[in-house]
């Protein structure tokens, strides 16, 4: 049987990332073009992500005005009170562009909570939130020789979070482990 070793394809440690993710004020139908949250972090044209719907948003603040529902190829929706809000993008924390690498894992690591996103060619693929004490983990994968796709790993972090910490933004490390 032969050993095939693993290698640290691609890492990042120590990123600095800010706020990138609040909750609904209130309840939402899915014809509203005025939305309520709790914290006022996303910027005028950001678009940002409410379950699988995406928004464009018009005007910015705790009310954002004149937001696009349903936006890019997503459905208008119905939203509860205190769904996550976040930005659709994400914060990047890893990027690599696979070429003929075989992936076979992914790890991260976060200083608070947060949710990770995974995606290929910007898409959205997979999401997963992370709750203290357990603080890293690690996304086994079948041996994927993911061919010329651009892998990324994106994190969101809560407002409140940073706020309940006493501070302005968390540090994550990640890395696509393979062969």
């Amino acid at each position: 049987m032969a050993v095939i070793a693993n290698l640290i394809i691609a890492s990042v440690a120590d990123k600095v990332i800010g706020a990138n993710m609040t909750l609904l004020a209130e309840a939402l139908d899915d014809s509203e073009t005025s939305i309520d949250i709790d914290d006022d972090i996303f910027s005028d044209a950001n678009v940002i992500r409410i379950g699988q719907e995406q928004i464009l948003i018009g005007t910015h603040g705790t009310t954002c005005t004149g937001c696009t529902r349903g936006y890019s190829t997503s459905d208008a929706a119905a939203h509860g009170d205190n769904q996550e809000v976040r930005l659709a993008a994400a914060t990047s924390l890893l990027s690599h562009a696979f070429t003929t690498e075989t992936l076979r894992g992914m790890w991260i690591s976060g200083n608070v909570d947060f949710r990770a996103g995974f995606f290929i060619d910007d898409v959205l693929k997979y999401t997963k939130p992370f709750n203290f004490p357990v603080l890293e983990g690690f996304w086994p994968m079948p041996d994927t020789v993911p061919g010329s796709y651009t892998f990324k790993l994106g994190i969101w972090v809560r407002k409140d979070i940073l706020d309940n910490g006493s501070i302005d933004e968390a540090e994550f490390s990640a890395m696509f482990i393979g062969s």
